[in-house]
């Protein structure tokens, strides 16, 4: 992922290279010089390697100098690791520093303590303009592990100001389109399309999940009206292996 920072005038003034690493690949220290001096070239404008790792071991394999000619011109990438961050999950501390929240979310949403930190990120995001809620988002989306991914975008799914701020883009490509116009057409109708949408992400997550959804399960959640139960189950949905544990 390549993100770009610009001043006010729109001018590049900072690149970053966004790789998330797992483990120690000794191929990404070739390949890494590559794509941060290929994204400066284009930018025109300094450029940092940023790495996001899940552990201290593959952050000191991170973190090493990779030389790239002699004498003494090394690329030095900038390492995450969760060690190095503080953990942040109250949400007035997320809303006075959103960016302190999304590193927190970047290398701690993927641990056991995730949904307090997931629920603060989506907070301190309420707190930034509109453009980098919708950045930060899909930044820390882009590092999480899946099961951690389906969980914020169920957070946020199931609450309007969150949808409103960050589903904007996906609204503007047409993908929420139907909540929209229900938001137009007035409060009941907007709720009756918000639940339809939480029952469609409810069903869609359970086939990715590969549960066993009967004909009255799936009656069940298309006839939901109460977006509180749906996003209940939805939640509950991340991890159960049955409808079963979904409606208990």
């Amino acid at each position: 992922m390549a993100l770009c920072l610009r001043d006010a005038d729109g001018n590049p003034v900072l690149g970053i290279c966004l790789e998330v690493q797992l483990t120690p690949d000794e191929s990404k220290r070739w390949s890494w010089p590559v794509y941060a001096t290929t994204f400066r070239a284009r930018l025109r404008c300094p450029v940092v390697l940023l790495v996001v790792v899940p552990d201290d071991t593959t952050a000191a394999w991170a973190a090493q100098p990779i030389e790239i000619a002699t004498p003494g011109c090394f690329l030095r990438p900038v390492v995450i690791a969760p060690a190095q961050l503080p953990m942040i999950s109250d949400r007035a501390e997320a809303q006075a520093a959103p960016e302190r929240a999304v590193l927190s979310a970047m290398a701690h949403g993927g641990g056991p303590d995730r949904k307090p930190v997931l629920e603060a990120l989506l907070a301190g995001l309420m707190k930034a303009d509109e453009d980098h809620s919708r950045m930060y988002y899909d930044l820390v989306n882009e590092v999480l592990p899946k099961d951690a991914r389906e969980l914020l975008e169920a957070l946020m799914t199931m609450t309007y100001e969150y949808r409103s701020r960050i589903a904007g883009k996906y609204v503007a490509e047409g993908r929420r389109e139907g909540i929209q116009e229900g938001i137009r057409q007035g409060e009941d109708s907007a709720l009756a399309k918000f639940c339809a949408d939480l029952s469609e992400r409810l069903l869609a997550l359970l086939n990715d999940h590969r549960v066993p959804v009967t004909a009255a399960d799936r009656e069940r959640i298309m006839q939901c009206r109460d977006h509180s139960q749906l996003s209940d189950w939805l939640i509950r949905a991340v991890t159960a292996g049955s409808c079963a544990e979904i409606f208990e």
